[in-house]
């Protein structure tokens, strides 16, 4: 019997012997990652104590926020207020809108209403987007009050600057408000659409003239959220943040304009003494 090759034996027992260690050590790395993972404490949540306190400095924060809220809308309401009293007691919202006298113009109003407004919202609108849309609404609601109790007659006396298309569908005509006693310009210009029916009474007058104007003013203010700078052209201008200045201007009358002072009225006769009898003619 041949014996047996010693070299090729050692070889396999060795190779036998290195697939047992290396699988041992596998299942100990496995098997020890995994129990030192299980053996790790699971993160824990917040206590209760702290949940708690978190939830009463978020509650506070809402309930100072609802208090300013508030304050702010009690103070709007009282100056919507003061400017219905404004207007019952002057009519016709000269009162409301306030200067010295009627609105002579367009862009007059306008100066009016910014003052108004920055009365109204003297700070400059938030930016956190819940705070600002509370602004909107309430700037809504004030832009509808100034829409109601605004709307008046006007009485202008201007200059024509130019005019086109009198005989077509849109008429337009370029203004210019001038004082009355003086004749000197007191506005920008500004477009207004002529009614076809006093096409015929505004061509007896050339460029230049100055004109009466009578009719219907009604302010038409919006909010526009896109809006809160004037920007470059600024068009429709702003009131202010957010609110955009429109309005509607109804022509009922046109007629020349007499620039000057006021013609002095005679003064009105003494009044007779009590018991003198008056001569009224010859008494039959």
């Amino acid at each position: 019997m041949p014996a047996p090759n010693r070299s090729s034996f050692s070889f396999e027992r060795g190779w036998t012997l290195q697939k047992y260690l290396w699988t041992a050590l596998t299942v100990l790395v496995l098997f020890g990652s995994g129990a030192g993972s299980a053996g790790q404490d699971p993160p824990q949540p917040p206590a209760p104590q702290e949940d708690a306190a978190a939830l009463r400095r978020q509650v506070e924060s809402l309930e100072r926020e609802l208090a300013a809220a508030r304050a702010r809308i009690a103070e709007l309401e009282a100056e919507i207020e003061r400017l219905r009293a404004e207007r019952s007691e002057g009519g016709e919202g000269e009162a409301a809108v306030r200067g010295e006298g009627p609105p002579t113009s367009p862009h007059d109003v306008l100066a009016r209403l910014k003052a108004i407004h920055a009365e109204a919202f003297p700070d400059l609108p938030p930016t956190d987007p819940r705070e600002l849309r509370h602004h909107l609404r309430l700037l809504t609601q004030w832009a509808n009050m100034i829409n109601r109790e605004h709307r008046q007659r006007l009485d202008w006396t201007c200059r024509i600057v130019s005019r086109e298309a009198l005989d077509g569908d849109h008429p337009f005509v370029d203004l210019e408000a001038i004082d009355p006693i003086s004749g000197e310009v007191v506005s920008e210009r500004f477009v207004i659409e002529w009614p076809k029916r006093l096409a015929s009474a505004l061509a007896r007058f050339a460029d230049g003239s100055p004109i009466r104007v009578r009719g219907l003013f009604t302010p038409d203010l919006r909010v526009n959220e896109a809006r809160r700078e004037a920007g470059v052209f600024d068009i429709p201008p702003l009131i202010g943040p957010y609110l955009e200045f429109r309005y509607a201007l109804q022509v009922t009358a046109v007629s020349a304009a007499e620039i000057g002072p006021p013609a002095e009225q005679p003064p009105p006769p003494p009044p007779q003494p009590e018991g003198e009898k008056v001569n009224d003619g010859p008494q039959r």
